[in-house]
């Protein structure tokens, strides 16, 4: 009960606020009432809506108070719940974060200021756009103005994923409904969401940032989808909309049109030969009717909808999929508005200026949204790799194909069988030149003569069907390829390759070969496998072949050979000693990029003073109530998930190049039963750091895990990262694993000087290239950090059989980090490169004694390539 009154506490102006605006809704009678209904018929209270409604009138006869009391009122339950729901998705959050006396005053002056600025705009524009007359006739409620000012306020002190999500959907979800709604409570929306942002800036005490904040590959891909659906959507509140008055709100006809019968039919087109514009209208509105055709009107909704989940999923094929559809719907419905009003107006001298500049500018919004929307996928294509297998492929043409014959087929046969229930009786070619019209949108026939017509039930039942099959085989067969993707390469490629991790086991960092992005080649005897990526002419394998002892040792000498057939220069990257003497008898050349650490957990104990930052990590987490706790990310409670990503993404836009992959794991990595998931969460259930380990097998068995993604709330408490990684050690020694690898620093090493190991001048280049980076993601602190822990050292290698490919082995090593790097972000990098040229060439200091690897057996060596990431080395 305690727990639920402090929570009430905390939000008792929301609560509040909801509570009086039912209060007043339910006495006054406005739950029940439209302003409008039916689009023209009046409200009983209208002259109450106006009363206490804001607008331009209100203002001119004096009545200030219209600005507070049009957020306490709206007009219909479902308004009524739409206003609850706002309130609760951003008021309440803002109440809770900022406290109740600054939420108040933001809510406040985003009303005021919301309400004054739009009103003063629909004013100072009225003698120069019919829309601004048209709104300054009557006043209108504005419940959710303020909250969207508060909303977008908060924002400013998120943290980088949530103020993105938080602006991203606020913004273009007022922004579809004053295009598409455009009335006075949507102008109002608009100006105090403007507001907003403005106090949210005081808020924070900070200038606003012109630098567009850099996005992770799986939240580009959430928001991109965001967009396609709601720009989809739009065209629907339209519709179902009685007084919209937005500059597109004309394209509603387009996915619903008014409806008309064959009566109004004969009268506009009494004479078959000649066919004005208003008679194709009504020949549109007409092919409208029926559940079939209702679902053809929605179908470009559906499919945007189809689209957005495969965005989300970073779907190739939803990628393309999307461009086309976005650019194609522009040019088709600005070919069927053409019908409608808008060509009429731009061209008709007798119509008054200011009606035909907005239906101008309207044309030009419809094709730039589709146009806006196409680039941005384009510029992003980056973030959408994930190809569904060819059969897959294949199987969904194959459906989509003989649905197609049956609807062909039935169509054309059937119909010339019942063609006396057509009007006028067609001949066979009459019912294919009228077939087309059949798996068209009936909204994009304006325009278009119809060859014939139902008349009776069964010419209606194939008027109506014909062409909803072939779609709703494309559209389900679409939903289900983004499912079965990974069941399919589980029976191909990946299955193979798991088996022989499991079977005959790798290096640490074996588990990276089943990550997206991989190309498997398999030794002749099926024993060993290797995953690479290509570019640059360049085969760069994902470190060690996996499989059996032997057969992997073999197996260096036969991938050579195989690229060497295809014109590939083949390059194993992050590879260890263990397999050193294969490498010699090739001749090959060794360059060390990264440095492994790793613990022998037989051995291990929090003891000593060079333990103590662990042992006071340790005590400080259970003083605070914080516990590790094992999930698996991808059956983990959808609060952690969105903790965890939030997290993710505030590390994200923090750096200044993108979020590198390759053999760095992200969000995408985790999504893996196998993979393991410690976080660190409070009493709240606030997740205040996580890591993720590989596992890695050896005769069928578990002998190790590999530290992978590691990232930490900036908020939470200092030393949750040796709270995790100390806590995990613990847990793998309990469960009789023989060691834990702490992944590898990339572009930094320990100094052997002194043990008699000399850098060469290639190594020396490697290190100025660390230096110069630290700056950008700290690889050498991440070095540092895991000094804690008192590891076993050993070098990571790159190795390559001549040194004419290092340029291109350069070029391609860069492209699988970074590969959606731009040309301004990699010349921005380059000049950063430059000014720090010169200095901290060494390798890093060395943290500690050197301590020799353990002697290992071939299938467990104990090396580990460059993963994890330093944000946490850094702030821990």
């Amino acid at each position: 009960m305690t727990k639920y009154l402090s929570w009430l506490r905390r939000s008792w102006l929301t609560i509040g606020y909801l509570v009086v605006f039912w209060v007043l809704g339910i006495a006054s009678g406005t739950v029940g009432n439209r302003m409008i209904s039916d689009g023209s018929t009046l409200s009983p209270l209208w002259a109450f809506f106006q009363d206490i409604g804001t607008g331009v009138p209100a203002l001119h006869d004096g009545h200030w108070w219209s600005l507070l009391t049009s957020m306490f009122y709206a007009d219909g339950v479902w308004n009524y719940i739409t206003v609850t729901v706002v309130y609760l998705a951003l008021v309440l959050p803002a109440e809770r974060a900022l406290g109740t006396w600054r939420t108040g005053a933001l809510l406040l002056g985003s009303q005021l200021i919301g309400a004054l600025a739009g009103s003063a705009i629909i004013d100072w524009t009225k003698d120069n756009l019919d829309w601004s007359f048209n709104l300054s006739q009557w006043n209108d409620l504005t419940p959710t103005a303020g909250a969207v000012g508060v909303g977008l306020a908060w924002s400013a002190t998120c943290t980088p994923l949530w103020r993105r999500r938080i602006r991203l959907t606020t913004g273009v979800g007022v922004g579809m409904l004053l295009l598409y709604l455009g009335g006075v409570p949507d102008v109002v929306r608009v100006c105090a969401a403007f507001a907003g942002l403005a106090l949210g800036v005081l808020l924070v005490h900070r200038p606003p940032q012109l630098n567009l904040q850099r996005s992770s590959i799986s939240e580009t891909r959430v928001l991109l989808a965001l967009i396609v659906a709601a720009t989809a959507l739009g065209p629907i509140l339209a519709a179902f909309s009685s007084d919209s008055f937005g500059l597109l709100f004309n394209t509603k006809f387009v996915f619903w049109p008014e409806p008309a019968t064959v009566t109004d039919f004969n009268d506009v087109c009494p004479d078959p030969n000649v066919v004005s514009a208003e008679c194709l209208r009504i020949v549109a509105d007409i092919r409208s009717h029926g559940l079939g055709q209702s679902f053809l009107s929605l179908l470009p909704v559906i499919l945007s909808l189809v689209v957005a989940e495969g965005l989300r999923r970073g779907r190739r094929l939803a990628l393309r999929a999307g461009i086309l559809l976005q650019l194609g719907l522009s040019i088709l419905s600005l070919w069927s508005l053409n019908y409608i009003d808008f060509s009429e107006l731009v061209s008709d001298p007798s119509a008054p200026l200011s009606l035909r500049v907005e239906a101008a500018v309207a044309q030009v919004v419809l094709v730039l949204q589709g146009l806006i929307i196409a680039i941005l996928l384009i510029a992003n294509r980056h973030a959408f790799r994930v190809s569904t297998p060819r059969p897959v492929y294949r199987q969904l043409l194959t459906w989509i194909g003989v649905a197609g014959l049956i609807s062909v087929g039935g169509y054309l046969g059937i119909g010339y069988a019942v063609r006396t229930q057509f009007m006028p009786t067609p001949s066979l070619w009459d019912l294919v030149k009228d077939l087309p019209t059949r798996f068209i949108p009936p909204g994009y026939l304006y325009g278009v003569k119809p060859t014939v017509w139902p008349d009776r039930p069964v010419a209606y039942f194939l008027y109506n069907w014909t062409g909803v099959l072939p779609w709703a085989i494309l559209l389900i067969g679409g939903l289900l390829t983004y499912t079965r993707f990974a069941l399919h390469r589980e029976d191909d490629d990946l299955h193979r390759v798991r088996e022989l991790l499991r079977s005959g086991g790798g290096s640490p960092f074996a588990h990276m070969v089943t990550w997206e992005g991989n190309t498997y080649w398999f030794s002749p005897d099926g024993k060993a496998a290797i995953a690479y990526r290509t570019g640059s002419g360049v085969a760069l394998t994902v470190g060690e072949p996996i499989g059996e002892p032997q057969a992997r040792r073999d197996a260096i000498g036969q991938f050579a050979e195989f690229c060497r057939g295809r014109g590939l220069v083949p390059c194993f990257y992050s590879v260890t000693d263990t397999l050193g003497p294969q490498f010699d008898q090739q001749g090959w050349k060794l360059l060390q990029v990264a440095e492994e650490t790793s613990l022998q957990l037989a051995t291990l104990a929090f003891t000593g003073k060079k333990w103590q930052d662990i042992r006071t990590a340790l005590n400080k987490a259970g003083k605070q109530g914080i516990t590790a706790e094992w999930i698996s990310y991808p059956s983990a409670p959808l609060s952690i998930v969105d903790q965890i990503r939030a997290i993710s993404e505030e590390w994200v836009v923090d750096k200044a190049i993108p979020e590198m992959g390759f053999t760095l794991g992200s969000l995408r990595e985790l999504d893996d039963p196998e993979v393991r998931c410690l976080i660190a969460v409070d009493g709240d259930r606030t997740v205040h750091g996580v890591t993720s380990w590989m596992p890695v097998y050896s005769g069928g068995q578990i002998v190790g895990w590999t530290l992978d993604f590691m990232r930490r709330r900036t908020t939470g408490f200092i030393g949750v990262m040796e709270f995790l990684i100390a806590s995990a050690a613990l847990q793998f020694k309990e469960d009789g694993v023989e060691w834990l690898s702490l992944s590898g620093a990339p572009l930094a090493r320990v100094d052997r000087s002194a043990e008699g190991v000399q850098a060469t001048a290639l190594q020396k280049m490697l290190d100025r290239v660390g230096a110069v980076m630290e700056p950008l993601y700290g690889f050498r602190s991440l070095l540092a950090f895991k000094a804690k822990f008192q590891p076993l050292y050993q070098p990571i290698y790159l190795t390559y059989p001549e040194s004419v490919a290092l340029p291109s082995i350069g070029t391609a090593v860069t492209n699988a980090y970074l590969p959606s790097m731009s040309i301004r972000e990699r010349i921005n990098l380059l000049k950063v490169m430059a000014s720090k040229a010169g200095k901290n060439k060494g390798p890093a200091k060395k943290p500690v004694s050197k301590k020799p690897a353990p002697a290992q057996p071939p299938e467990v060596p104990a090396a580990r390539t460059p993963q994890s990431q330093p944000e946490d080395s850094k702030s821990s």
